[in-house]
């Protein structure tokens, strides 16, 4: 996949009710949220020396992170994803991997790994190679609930994202009832607007971006930045 742009916005909640019901007019729903919002819980890694963190705030383009991506609170797809920034640009390189799999990244968090396994895929060799050789190792587990709409003429998907929040026990990554910290103030929410070029006009329109905050918002960082996750 090549480097999409990727905008973010402030919204508020009555904002977000009113882009859901437009959105509902002029695209499709994705898959997972055929029925309403769905979750999703992310494990972020980082190295010893927190470089993703510190790239993140210093704004330095060509920085990417990793991290470990479950739905609804559920096992049955566990996706392995690194994604790559440069400015607005984004692209994301994506591998399922098991729960056995899975299961040994997050057990860095304690120890490195001295097993003998082999990675079968780049990405996950790409991943143990950091481990090793950086101290890679899951930092954060972020949850929030997500609606989403694409549309094939731009490669457009838009996700509405509330109810952001953040936990740093990484031993509850497969709790269905894990406690976070809100990352956001109450009635303050994300809209994402992702395509490959060109916006069309009647998507913009609908959303009326020139009545939005653009804002440079990463989950990863607001979670490592508040203090009551330490």
């Amino acid at each position: 996949m090549e480097y999409r742009v990727e905008n973010k916005y402030y919204i508020s909640a009555l904002q977000l009710a009113l882009l859901q019901e437009r959105l509902d007019t002029i695209m499709d729903r994705d898959a997972y949220s055929q029925e309403g919002p769905y979750s999703i819980r992310s494990a972020y890694f980082d190295d010893l020396w927190d470089t993703c963190l510190q790239e993140n705030e210093a704004g330095i383009s060509g920085r990417s992170k990793y991290r470990l991506r479950i739905y609804n609170a559920s096992d049955q797809i566990i996706k392995l994803e690194e994604k790559q920034s440069k400015n607005s640009y984004k692209k994301k390189i994506v591998q399922v991997v098991t729960k056995e799999a899975a299961n040994r990244y997050l057990s860095w968090q304690d120890s490195y790994d001295r097993s003998d396994h082999s990675p079968d895929t780049a990405l996950e060799k790409k991943l143990l190679a950091s481990h090793l050789s950086r101290g890679l190792k899951p930092k954060v587990i972020v949850e929030y609930e997500r609606m989403a709409y694409v549309d094939p003429r731009g490669n457009v998907r838009i996700t509405l994202d509330q109810n952001i929040g953040a936990c740093s026990g990484i031993n509850q990554f497969w709790n269905p009832n894990i406690e976070t910290i809100p990352l956001l103030p109450t009635g303050r929410h994300i809209l994402e607007i992702k395509y490959d070029e060109i916006l069309p006009e009647y998507i913009k329109k609908e959303c009326n971006l020139g009545q939005l905050q653009k804002v440079s918002y990463s989950k990863y960082y607001q979670a490592r930045q508040n203090p009551m996750l330490g």
